[in-house]
């Protein structure tokens, strides 16, 4: 089966789109149409209106994790299609926070969203959404140390239920005027995984376990099979404006290093890479690199 994905949000878009902080996918695959993502605002569905993409239409949407610049847009979507189910893990509405501007800054979902519960169909597991279509999740991989380097964590005031997988946690607990925040588990990441004539196409949004991560635990989900693609934002910046990578240039370099080892044919990101970023793989990936922006389409 084919696949046609067309970039409807990203923080960089060609003449004549909007850009903003976020990152939006409208996929074709097959006789189905649907959404990855929907940014943080409006922006994906305007997007859309100019490339002659109707939102409305699609059969469902799934959602990567549970921030603000991938779920904010999706109160727009519940307002051009009426039915249509949004997947999502299971912790997709934990209060989530970063840390990288200095201070705690909410980046969970609006709450706009969050009163559209009965839209959502929170995933315990890996699922098979429809033949050739994956949703996978991190699993047990104990990704807290990593996401107390990048300051990420879950505010437990109003947490509700910890999410899976903070038994393991370090001592890296972050305190502010009395308030505790937990390392993030990343329990709420998933990517999306297609089948394709040529190999499998891994969408990974945000990437915070590591990109890395994700395409191992996808080859180890489906052994011997080729990796096409891999398309989504690694998170190796700071916040919307840019800020301080948590990353250091010699870790991106390596990080190159090891996707050129593991043979992928063509590599898409932007979104959280950032540009100094970015520039670094591009010296490890030479052609394999490729930048997102709105309105890009690719076919594979």
């Amino acid at each position: 089966m084919t696949a046609e994905i067309t970039v409807l949000a990203e923080n960089t878009a060609r003449e004549g789109l909007a850009a903003e902080h976020g990152l939006s996918f409208w996929i074709r695959y097959g006789d189905h149409a649907f959404l990855l993502d929907a940014g943080s605002t409006a922006v994906f569905a305007e997007n859309a209106d100019r490339l002659g993409i109707s939102v409305g239409e699609a059969e469902f949407a799934v959602l990567s994790h549970g921030h603000y610049d991938h779920g904010g847009g999706l109160e727009e979507w519940f307002r051009r299609n009426s039915g249509g189910k949004v997947y999502a893990r299971k912790d997709a509405f934990g209060d989530y926070y970063s840390l990288t501007s200095g201070r705690p800054r909410r980046i969970g979902l609006p709450d706009p969203v969050r009163a559209c519960a009965d839209r959502f169909c929170f995933l315990a597991e890996d699922c098979q959404l429809f033949p050739g279509v994956w949703a996978l999740g991190h699993g047990d991989a104990p990704l807290e140390e990593r996401a107390a380097k990048e300051k990420m964590y879950i505010h437990l005031k109003n947490a509700g239920e910890i999410p899976s997988g903070t038994e393991r946690l370090p001592a890296a607990v972050y305190e502010e005027a009395g308030e505790r925040f937990l390392p993030d588990s990343f329990a709420h990441e998933q990517c999306l995984v297609l089948q394709t004539p040529e190999g499998l196409v891994i969408f990974s949004s945000c990437s915070h376990g590591g990109i890395d991560q994700t395409v191992r635990e996808v080859m180890e989900r489906f052994p011997g099979t080729p990796i096409r693609a891999v398309l989504g934002g690694f998170h190796l910046k700071g916040g919307p404006g840019g800020g301080e990578m948590p990353f250091s240039p010699q870790e991106i370099r390596k990080l190159g290093e090891t996707l050129r080892e593991m043979e992928i044919p063509e590599i898409y990101t932007g979104h959280c890479t950032g540009q100094e970023a970015f520039d670094i793989l591009k010296d490890v990936l030479k052609d394999r690199l490729h930048r997102l922006y709105a309105g890009r389409k690719i076919v594979f």
